[in-house]
């Protein structure tokens, strides 16, 4: 759950987004993003339960590999990166949401001249993880009810409609 947004700017007038999060299992954790100039890039306010539905439906969904051993030792030093985000706040995953239709992506459909709409055809929305694996495992794991998470403008109305938390509003540089 998201118990705080501040807003801080750098020297050179840079907006910071700064996030602090209760989690369930943990202390609180604090998560920035830095937008810049010609970043092109949103942050959306998650649900936790809508994103994982999501996640679950990339055709080219991350797996954990069988080696165990190297999972846990991964996941301890993300642990302790969480536990010290006081000091050094995590920085945003960064998401793509991607509508595509039976296999037909709207890139395709505009290419070649189909209009899904007219076609009727049934929607796959999907999230695949673009950086950041691990913090959204993380977060996830350890009982975050929603969290921030970076994408383009572009796919930023469509993850806001599909996994957003409406309590809050998509947030643009």
């Amino acid at each position: 759950m998201i118990t705080n947004i501040s807003k801080t700017y750098t020297d050179q007038n840079r907006l910071n987004l700064n996030f602090e999060l209760a989690l369930s299992k943990t202390q609180n954790i604090f998560m920035t993003y830095k937008f810049s100039e010609l970043s092109n890039k949103a942050v959306v306010i998650v649900e936790s339960e809508k994103f994982y539905k999501l996640l679950e439906k990339d055709p080219l969904k991350f797996e954990f590999d069988d080696d165990e051993k190297e999972y846990t030792s991964s996941f301890k030093n993300i642990n302790n990166t969480f536990t010290k985000s006081y000091e050094n706040p995590i920085n945003l995953s960064f998401v793509n949401c991607i509508k595509s239709h039976n296999d037909l992506s709207e890139l395709e459909s505009t290419l070649f001249g189909f209009d899904t709409n007219e076609l009727n055809l049934d929607d796959q929305t999907y999230i695949n993880i673009n950086d950041g694996v691990q913090n959204i495992i993380y977060l996830i794991t350890n009982g975050a009810k929603s969290f921030p998470v970076s994408c383009s403008t572009a796919e930023a109305k469509l993850l806001f409609e599909k996994a957003g938390c409406k309590r809050f509003e998509i947030l643009f540089s």
